[in-house]
């Protein structure tokens, strides 16, 4: 950071003294310096920028130290975790709701010749494509038919419930703050499928099923 001040100083100092002497009898001189003066304060420009992208490299390491120790810590701590994975009930009360969570897939809209070209015969081809949502487990005191019941939201929708014979377990770790991630695979719903045997293309249905993995804290 010194060389900064110097070379300012002296591209300051050079500038100053040139201009002066340009106006006196000395004007050779006065060029002379006013030019050194322009290449000092360049070089002063180009430490000064040096400087700054050095002190922003040490600050990004720094950011990715502490990255890589956070990560580290999380692995430590999530090595003892456990992981269930829990059908959610009372889905095909809540279709809509469901459908509602998924981008249409440009796919289903293909003719039966269309399928054929992109290779797409013989699979299930569905309207909707979820990918793996996250969830939220949320405790239902006033629920009449069980008063261990969680719900499952997903993007603040009302999806379904913890199964009755797991409500109670998942219950207590909800509110002991033990539950670290839920993560939602949702799948079903309108379907189109290609039969090349046949070659006829027939439009199915199939009830949505939404599959939890919770990673809970020991």
């Amino acid at each position: 950071m010194g060389s900064v001040f110097v070379f300012g100083f002296l591209g300051l100092a050079g500038c100053l003294s040139g201009a002066l002497l340009i106006t006196s009898d000395h004007a050779f001189w006065g060029a002379v310096l006013l030019i050194l003066g322009f290449i000092f304060a360049g070089s002063a420009d180009k430490a000064l920028k040096k400087h700054k992208a050095e002190e922003e490299e040490r600050e990004r390491e720094i950011l990715r130290a502490k990255e890589r120790e956070q990560a580290e810590l999380r692995k430590k701590l999530e090595a003892n975790d456990t992981k269930e994975v829990i059908k959610v009930a009372g889905t095909s009360f809540r279709k809509d709701e469901i459908a509602d969570l998924g981008m249409e897939n440009d796919d289903y809209t293909l003719s039966a010749k269309s399928i054929v070209e992109e290779g797409l015969e013989d699979e299930s081809i569905y309207q909707y494509e979820f990918g793996i949502l996250k969830a939220k487990l949320e405790p239902e005191e006033d629920n009449e038919h069980d008063p261990n019941a969680v719900k499952v939201i997903i993007s603040g929708v009302h999806v379904g419930y913890i199964p009755k014979e797991k409500s109670a377990h998942i219950k207590e770790l909800v509110e002991a703050g033990k539950i670290r991630s839920v993560k939602a695979d949702i799948k079903g719903g309108n379907y189109k499928y290609y039969d090349s045997e046949e070659e006829t293309l027939s439009k199915y249905e199939r009830e949505f099923s939404i599959e939890l993995t919770i990673q809970a804290m020991p």
